[in-house]
């Protein structure tokens, strides 16, 4: 399960949601900003498809957010999926140390 979440997730979800859908928008000639935003929207939805209006729950939705935005910034910047994929599997390895931890 660890490699799944930390290796294969994140380089499935970057070429999916930064790969497919950001360079589609991209190519439609939307606004960068817009862009990034829509398809941080579609990572959002893919990952809290259980809300539960908590405070949990709200907190993973902003957190997914910010990350999905930040991601989209390093795929327009540095016009590389490499740097998306990195720091999406650094994220991803961090919650899971986590989990061990606490």
């Amino acid at each position: 399960m660890i490699p799944g979440a930390v290796i294969l997730a994140p380089i499935a979800e970057e070429l999916l949601f930064r790969g497919c859908i950001l360079n589609l928008l991209n190519k439609k000639k939307i606004n960068n900003h817009l862009a990034v935003l829509i398809q941080a929207c579609f990572f959002v939805l893919l990952h809290n498809f259980t809300y539960q209006n908590t405070m949990s729950s709200n907190i993973g939705i902003v957190q997914s957010l910010v990350d999905a935005i930040l991601f989209g910034y390093a795929r327009q910047y540095t016009k590389s999926l490499y740097t998306p994929i990195t720091m999406h599997m650094t994220g991803n390895a961090i919650a899971v140390i986590e989990r061990f931890i606490f």
